[in-house]
């Protein structure tokens, strides 16, 4: 599947989008999508022959649901969620204990995930394929 296809249209604050393919070009659910525009062309530095436009990556989206002539794609990315160290200091009750080495202590956590969604996507960008 080679074909590149264009993002219709933008929903849920940029984190779906409508593709312009459906079963029509024998799209399924799951399929996974590249989602970009179009940068400044690229010259070779030794020849200076183009080397092609720059690929300015918006995001990766699956697909979520599928009609004739078009799809719509999610978001797949994630913002890693922060590591978070917290001093944790004994009860008082427990103060007595610090001496057999029951002191402050460090609890590290990790946030979960959190849905990313595209960046600044538009009508017009592009959308490619990708296994």
């Amino acid at each position: 599947m080679a074909k590149i296809f264009k993002v219709a249209k933008i929903l849920d604050d940029d984190m779906k989008l409508v593709l312009n393919a459906g079963t029509n070009e024998k799209i399924k659910e799951g399929y996974r999508f590249l989602i970009y525009s179009l940068g400044e062309d690229v010259l070779d530095p030794d020849t200076k022959q183009s080397l092609g436009p720059l690929e300015i990556i918006k995001g990766t989206g699956i697909v979520v649901h599928v009609q004739e002539q078009i799809c719509t794609i999610e978001s797949d990315m994630e913002i890693k969620g922060k590591t978070i160290q917290t001093k944790v200091k004994p009860l008082a009750w427990m103060q007595h204990l610090s001496m057999y080495g029951e002191g402050e202590r460090t609890e590290i956590r990790q946030e979960d995930p959190m849905e990313k969604p595209f960046e600044n996507p538009q009508v017009g960008d592009f959308a490619k394929y990708i296994p």
